[in-house]
């Protein structure tokens, strides 16, 4: 499974209720991580991953009792009809200048749980938009097996570039369990023996120490940092933090927006499609070449997509009572995650599963953080400019703490009809229905609940929403049909 595939994935089990929830980059951390790490370059690599005891409870799904497996803050993962139990995301740093040949898992100390356990299983994701009844998980056939689930103790999802450093990225199993004789294990510890070779340097790296300090953050083993040397061969010329993309007769109604932010330390560049051209791919030449020798970190792209072109990348979807079908749609990460060509194999569809170097997946770490203001006109960007920079100069222990949930009548579903029992799992987060999330803090938050459940006549009206956005609210989280 690729990075893409990651990003598609569903965590955990479903009741069937009509929720989709995905992993984001693999945010799979344990809540007391243990992890000691060796570097040995041109050899090998060794990072232990520890994992405390899981907790197992019941729960109810349907007319069904089963148990839940816990480890710390570990989302568990499986497909549909399988035992859900706890994996985690490993982010191995590579020394400079090498790849991986080959993974090795050493386990530790392999503890019994016990026998007679029903592992709950992974329930099938149901869009809102479907509309079906929820219906509980089902074990699937895998329950009458009595060999080892899942039988491995890692998946490699693939190795990763970002701007520059290499970042092995593996899923581990530390549970396993024998579906059939409900026999549940766990491993005190995983240690990931990675051997390396020689491959060439990445040509993004700039050896910059906001970079150092960005993968610090993104991987299990910092120390081995120390191996990447070097800057980028062309220097920096002139250092930028923020590029922005418009067009001329945009460019001037941007300028208070670069001046704001020169003026609060964040030093920003304007380009328009004279210098960067008109095509997404001399835009993405432009914002590599900026990237590297004006060391920036954000780019805004100043226009609607009939203003500063978006990529057209394929897409293979499924939409409700319709068969599965291959299209285009656009998309701004062609000009964030600047390693490759997105199009490996040389055809018009771009952005396709092994589109990415050497006929993997495609690589979408972001190298810079991109946004769009979707502007056409002079109206529409002063608009934009004005409410940014307001919003920049809001009182943050007040106006970024308002939230408000927002949730509607969905439908004659049963407890599924109403919006706002599916937004209270997000505040504090939840177990319920087999998912564990994280969700808002009601002790950092100021969280307001607008529910047609709990409203008069049971509806909340536009002008009770109109009011609300007027107030202020920083975030607003809306589940409906907006009818």
């Amino acid at each position: 499974m690729g990075l893409i595939d990651l990003l598609r994935s569903r965590i955990y089990v479903s009741s069937g209720k009509l929720i989709v929830f995905a992993i984001v980059g693999m945010v799979l951390f344990s809540s007391l991580p243990s992890i000691i790490s060796e570097a040995h370059p041109s050899s090998y690599i060794s990072v232990s991953y520890s994992f405390e005891k899981p907790s197992i409870t019941k729960i109810l799904m349907g007319d069904e009792v089963y148990d839940n497996v816990a480890l710390g803050s570990l989302a568990c993962y499986g497909d549909a009809g399988e035992p859900g139990l706890p994996a985690r995301g490993a982010y191995i740093l590579l020394p400079q200048g090498t790849k991986a040949d080959k993974i090795e898992i050493i386990p530790g100390e392999k503890i019994c749980l016990g026998s007679g356990y029903r592992i709950a299983p992974v329930g099938k994701s149901i869009p809102l938009v479907e509309g079906a009844e929820p219906l509980p998980p089902s074990a699937g056939p895998i329950y009458n097996s009595h060999k080892e689930f899942p039988g491995k103790l890692f998946d490699e999802v693939g190795t990763y570039e970002f701007r520059g450093y290499s970042i092995l990225v593996l899923r581990l199993y530390p549970v396993q369990c024998i579906p059939a004789e409900g026999k549940l294990f766990y491993y005190r510890s995983l240690t990931v023996r990675v051997s390396t070779s020689n491959s060439q340097p990445n040509p993004l790296f700039r050896g910059l120490e906001k970079d150092r300090e960005e993968v610090a953050k993104k991987v299990d083993n910092p120390s081995v940092i120390s191996t990447y040397r070097g800057k980028y061969g062309g220097g920096i010329t002139d250092s930028y933090d923020l590029l922005i993309i418009t067009t001329n007769s945009l460019k001037k109604y941007f300028e208070p927006l670069k001046e704001y932010h020169d003026d609060h330390g964040v030093k920003t560049l304007i380009a328009t499609l004279d210098e960067t051209g008109d095509t997404p791919d001399e835009i993405r030449d432009y914002i590599r070449d900026a990237y590297l020798s004006a060391g920036i970190e954000y780019v805004l792209l100043g226009g609607d997509d009939d203003v500063v072109p978006a990529k057209m990348l394929w897409v293979y979807g499924l939409d409700e009572n319709v068969t599965p079908y291959q299209t285009f749609m656009p998309s701004d990460l062609y000009y964030g995650c600047l390693d490759g060509t997105y199009n490996y194999d040389g055809d018009n569809r771009w952005g396709e599963p092994t589109d990415g170097e050497g006929g993997h997946d495609v690589d979408l770490m972001a190298e810079v953080y991109v946004g769009r203001a979707c502007v056409g006109d002079k109206t529409e960007v002063n608009n934009f400019v004005d409410k940014t920079i307001e919003y920049m100069r809001a009182d943050a222990d007040q106006y970024l703490k308002k939230v408000l949930l927002a949730g509607e009548y969905l439908g004659d579903y049963g407890v599924a009809s109403w919006g706002g029992n599916y937004l209270d799992q997000i505040v504090d987060g939840s177990n319920l229905d087999g998912y564990t999330t994280a969700g808002i803090p009601s002790d950092k938050f100021n969280i307001e609940k607008m529910y047609d459940r709990d409203w008069q006549n049971n509806y909340w009206t536009k002008e009770d929403m109109m009011s609300r956005i007027d107030s202020g609210e920083h975030i607003i989280q809306h589940d409906g049909h907006s009818s």
